[in-house]
């Protein structure tokens, strides 16, 4: 599981639970594209997920980690074309 392989090497915070986690990010990413399509606000859906990842980063990753990642999911999701 790729949650696992992260805590593993520390991309993780180690207290998570590993399959939970998983899910957790998995519902989120649904989530915010079931709320950008049913708005009709498709074009909007990388900003709205890069919202959501500025937020859940701070909880789930060492904090010696979170600017690499707040900037490495910024990076990904400017390359998003709906």
């Amino acid at each position: 599981m790729l949650a696992e392989r992260a805590i593993a090497q520390g991309d993780l915070d180690a207290e998570l639970e590993p399959e939970t986690i998983g899910t957790l990010l998995q519902e989120i990413t649904a989530g915010v594209h079931i709320v950008a399509v049913g708005t009709e606000s498709i074009d909007q859906m990388a900003t709205r997920m890069e919202r959501a990842w500025y937020f859940l980063l701070p909880s789930i990753v060492p904090g010696e980690k979170l600017s690499y990642f707040r900037e490495f999911a910024a990076r990904r999701l400017r390359r998003y074309v709906p």
